[in-house]
């Protein structure tokens, strides 16, 4: 229904109403301090397009920018782009974004024409939803992207809201609908919002639209009173619905329907807000609206409204005043985009501490940039020297004055108020001495360039001069010189030590003086010996609260070492925010705090470790090096001037970041190429979600991109890593490099340990762990090294056979002339001593067959036969012996014929036969082998008393066999049956060969008499048979016959 006044009573009161809720601000509570200032993006970080359309914070912590040309993601050091590519179906699906929107989930919305994105922060890839008008057939454009109570995303089109459920990817048009009627109405729709009570609105061109989600039935409507082409609203979490129509910004009472139109402002000098074009709400529940006047902030509570504008010659202002678009990060500071130029952001902190800048064409302030001192006048009263000009700050109301005519073109270099009140003045025209209340100044040492007041503990004032050190006794209100600068030297600073010893620093070194005697000691730069300070300039010196010296120079921090009379340096090029040491605090903590060329420092002196302060802390980054300019104010405020203006804090509350910096891989890139996702790459996901990384052996040179997604002050951001398997310690990483490289490393997995750390190197968050795994190289696995192994095993293997050979042929060549001698020695006796043997013997038968039977010589005869036969045995088997023993296969047979020669000689016949063909190369012991046969047939011969003996070899492939046959006695039983006589040794032996041959040797008496030896050995073919040929014969025992052997 349509809601309108229904009498002009209500319409009064709830103008009344509106009139009281409409004075600004409105209603809360006061807190710190606010303190803005707007940092612009850094040097070298521009986006795909200037103007920036929208602005979102992903769950990771990216800044993602969308822009009409293009999608970019900020993660505080560089940005990557995203671009449409028809070719690359994952690419994003425009170059027009037009609304980027995080669900509750934390997934990123593209909003294109005629599609919808979801970016995978996995792959880094966009998945496309396409939005089809079923009706027209067309593509809607989405305006805007809205998330219920439920996760369903409303897309706000022309024609009409799109219901899409982000877990099925379906979307449905519905068209708003007449209550009424039940029609559709062909109202084009530029906004979709729940409000704090779960109901949906939706901007019409011509009103506020509740409608039924599941019908689109319109079931309230607020008129606008005016056609409106394009605009926003947002109810705020105390109950404020704000509405922006056509650029003009209102406030709307959804209970009676009133629209009232917000035009001006209080507490803000403008006559209307102008074009308002954008807005959001803050964490705290604060409004802020961007306009083509600048931004606008609306806090709730008692706090004053504010304006953020251009101002000319300021560097903390907004560089345009057209804002197209506001959004906060989750450090709580306000991203802005404008119209003509690069966003910017507004950091806001919580905290006492304030900066005094000089602003050209602004008259309540600083009349320079360069502050060279400060001091107290009175309490909450601030003496501020600048070059050329004095000013007094009321800190109280924050006006400035000038109440000092006089001091105009002079520069003043340190302020000091004594125990009576008076206030000294050192400049370069001499000292201005002030009794309180006064305006008028004494002149002391007129036409003097004075630099430095100490006031003296023992009564009076030192004064320390450009050129010489000078004590003011109250007494006699005159001067005494205690020291000269020496030529060329000019004095900077003086301090004095708990004994009341002076200390002098000027631009050649160190000068100690014993006021008391005169007695002084120099310490000059010597060329960086630690004899000597860290540098010929001196710009401060410090005696704690444990009386060490601490020294500023112009290249870092020193501290004096009284007992070995060296100066200790803590200057680290990489590690400081600055070198300049140009004044130096201590708090009530013993901390040292200074300034510096590049801001704010403080230096714990017992972890030795600096920190800087700077606009994450609420401290602008300012140059606070120049003339020495700091002093305490009250009892807890500390001031720092320097060529920027002047830093006022507190320290404890400046001492800890509000900002937790979340460290983050970025980029993983192999030989400078940035590598990108896919089967073939490294990355098989985006190296933000990567846990472990497999490299090849080839891919040892890479480089780790990171970044702790801190957009405050990113170049300060520090960090440190540890590379498992590889440093022993943590690595700090030098200030402002955001990569990591490695190159050589040994095939191995390493574990990478990366945190983001304070400026005095304490983690400031868990941090990341990346399992890097580089793959051996192929010469390094282990199937090369077994090869590697098998290898060295068959080299060591070849060269012992080879060298075994080698001595076996040294050896039989050796042998071979022994035995060739040995055998034609043998040859010569078988042929004379034996053949006369023989011929004795049948000399001797010859006369004894003669011989009659009675004769008595007979026996005797018969004796020396027996004799001559044993001896002639005897001596052939000597001579055999001496004969070379048969060392090949092939050579058997042979040896068996020539052994048959001999045996022929004792009227015994010897008969060799062999079976089959004898092969050289066959593998059998056949020394052992004769030996087993010639004993054979030396028992026949010699206990048989066999006259045939037969010989048989045989040899194929299934093995070898020695059959000995002889037509002897025969054995005994025992032997037949395995056992031994006892004295005979020869059975025993011929067994004992056979084993070692793995032979069987039997003996077997057939039933014509005699005795026959049969040895078998098989052969490695036979007894080496196949696992298949013996496993088959187990399984099949009955089935199939044994392979023949």
């Amino acid at each position: 229904m349509t809601f309108g006044i229904k009498s002009r009573q209500r319409a009064l009161l709830l103008i009344a109403y509106f009139c009281l809720a409409a004075s600004f601000p409105l209603h809360g509570q006061s807190g710190d301090l606010v303190q803005s200032h707007m940092t612009p993006l850094p040097a070298g970080i521009s986006f795909s397009q200037t103007r920036a359309g929208d602005i979102v914070q992903d769950a990771s912590g990216f800044i993602w920018v969308g822009t009409q040309f293009g999608l970019n993601r900020y993660d505080g050091f560089r940005v990557k782009q995203f671009f449409h590519d028809p070719k690359v179906p994952s690419s994003v699906g425009c170059f027009y974004i037009r609304h980027l929107f995080k669900d509750r989930g934390g997934r990123l919305w593209i909003s294109c024409d005629g599609s919808l994105d979801r970016y995978d922060p996995d792959i880094e890839s966009f998945h496309h939803f396409q939005l089809l008008d079923h009706g027209t057939r067309s593509t809607p454009v989405v305006s805007s992207i809205s998330e219920d109570r439920d996760g369903t995303l409303w897309l706000a089109t022309l024609g009409g809201g799109i219901h899409f459920n982000p877990q099925t990817g379906s979307s449905l048009l519905l068209p708003l609908r007449d209550a009424v009627s039940g029609e559709p109405d062909t109202e084009a729709i530029s906004w979709i919002e729940e409000d704090r009570a779960h109901h949906l609105w939706a901007l019409t061109p011509n009103a506020l639209v509740q409608f039924d989600r599941t019908t689109g039935v319109a079931e309230r409507r607020v008129s606008l009173g005016r056609s409106v082409s394009s605009g926003s609203f947002h109810q705020d979490r105390w109950g404020n619905l704000w509405l922006i129509a056509s650029f003009r910004l209102y406030r709307v009472d959804l209970d009676s329907g009133l629209v009232r139109e917000i035009r001006k402002i209080p507490g803000l000098n403008l006559e209307s807000p102008g074009p308002v074009n954008a807005m959001m709400e803050d964490e705290n529940g604060d409004m802020w609206f961007g306009t083509d006047m600048g931004v606008i902030h609306l806090p709730h509570g008692s706090g004053a409204a504010e304006r953020y504008s251009p101002r000319v010659g300021s560097s903390n202002s907004l560089p345009s005043d057209r804002v197209t678009m506001l959004a906060q990060d989750s450090s709580g500071d306000i991203w802005v985009g404008f119209h003509d130029v690069a966003p910017i952001v507004i950091q806001r902190n919580s905290t006492t501490a304030e900066t005094l800048s000089f602003q050209p064409g602004r008259s309540n302030g600083l009349r320079s940039s360069l502050v060279t001192a400060i001091g107290e006048l009175t309490a909450g009263k601030l003496l501020i020297a600048t070059s050329g000009a004095t000013q007094v700050l009321d800190e109280r109301t924050g006006r400035y004055s000038e109440p000092f005519h006089y001091l105009v073109k002079r520069d003043v270099f340190d302020i000091y108020r004594d125990h009576e009140g008076r206030t000294w003045l050192a400049s370069d025209q001499g000292i201005y001495r002030l009794r309180p209340g006064a305006q008028v100044a004494e002149r002391l040492l007129q036409g003097e360039d004075v630099h430095r007041f100490l006031e003296d503990p023992g009564g009076g004032l030192w004064v320390l001069l450009r050129d010489k050190l000078m004590h003011f006794s109250n007494a006699s209100n005159d001067f005494t010189t205690l020291a000269t600068a020496a030529g060329g030297e000019d004095f900077q600073a003086v301090s004095q030590s708990p004994d009341g010893t002076l200390w002098i620093g000027s631009s050649s070194g160190i000068r100690r003086i014993d006021p008391r005697t005169g007695v002084a000691h120099s310490y000059p730069y010597l060329n960086g010996s630690e004899a000597g300070p860290g540098d010929s300039r001196i710009n401060s010196l410090r005696f704690d609260t444990h009386g060490r010296l601490w020294v500023g120079t112009q290249s870092g921090l020193n501290l004096f070492d009284p007992q070995a009379q060296r100066f200790l340096r803590f200057a680290q090029p990489n590690e400081l925010g600055g070198q300049i040491i140009s004044c130096i605090l201590e708090d009530r903590s013993g901390k040292l705090w200074m300034g510096s060329n590049q801001g704010l420092l403080r230096f714990d002196p017992d972890a030795r470790k600096f920190a800087l302060y700077n606009s994450a802390f609420g401290v602008s980054s300012l140059d606070l090096s120049g003339w020495g300019a700091c002093a305490k104010s009250g009892k807890s405020r500390y001031l720092f001037g320097g060529f920027a203006g002047v830093a006022s804090f507190i320290p404890e509350d400046i001492t800890k970041n509000p900002v937790i910096p979340h460290v983050l891989l970025t980029d993983l890139l192999i030989e400078d190429r940035v590598i990108s996702i896919g089967p073939r790459s490294p990355l098989k996901r985006s190296i933000t979600q990567t846990a472990r990384l497999d490299l090849a052996y080839s891919q040892d040179d890479f480089s780790l991109e990171f970044s702790a997604l801190e957009f405050r002050s990113p170049a300060t951001a520090r960090f440190r890593y540890r590379l498992d398997g590889l440093d022993e310690n943590w690595v700090m990483v030098p200030a402002g490099q955001h990569s990591l490289s490695f190159a050589h490393l040994a095939g191995k997995t390493y574990t990478l340990h990366l945190q983001a750390v304070s400026s005095e190197g304490n983690p400031q968050d868990p941090g990341i762990t990346l399992v890097v795994v580089i793959a051996k190289p192929w010469w390094a696995t282990w199937w090369m090294y077994t090869l590697y192994i098998s290898f060295t095993l068959l080299i060591a293997r070849l060269a012992y056979r080879a060298r075994i050979r080698r001595l076996s042929a040294i050896f039989n060549a050796r042998t071979e002339g022994r035995v060739r001698e040995r055998t034609a020695l043998a040859r010569e006796l078988h042929d004379t001593l034996l053949q006369d043997f023989q011929g004795l013997i049948l000399r001797l038968a010859s006369v004894t067959a003669q011989m009659p039977e009675d004769d008595r010589l007979r026996p005797q005869l018969d004796s020396a036969m027996d004799r001559a036969q044993l001896s002639l045995i005897s001596g052939r088997d000597s001579i055999q012996q001496m004969r070379t023993a048969p060392m090949r296969l092939v050579e058997l047979p042979g040896a068996f014929r020539e052994l048959a020669r001999d045996v022929q000689l004792s009227r015994t016949e010897l008969q060799v036969q062999t079976v089959a063909t004898f092969e050289s190369e066959t593998d059998y012991d056949v020394h052992e082998i004769f030996q087993i046969g010639r004993e054979a047939i030396r028992n026949a011969l010699q206990h048989a008393n066999a006259s045939r003996v037969e010989v048989v070899l045989t040899c194929n492939e299934n093995g070898f066999r020695l059959a000995v046959t002889d037509d002897g006695i025969g054995l005994p039983p025992k032997v037949l049956n395995g056992g031994e006589v006892p004295g005979h040794w020869g059975i025993h032996g011929m067994r004992e060969r056979a084993q070692r041959l793995r032979g069987t040797l039997t003996y077997l008496q057939p039933l014509h008499g005699g005795t026959v030896l049969d040895l078998e050995i098989p052969s490695r073919r036979a007894s080496n048979r196949s696992f298949k040929e013996r496993l088959a014969r187990f399984l099949r025992p009955s089935l199939t016959a044994p392979p023949a052997e």
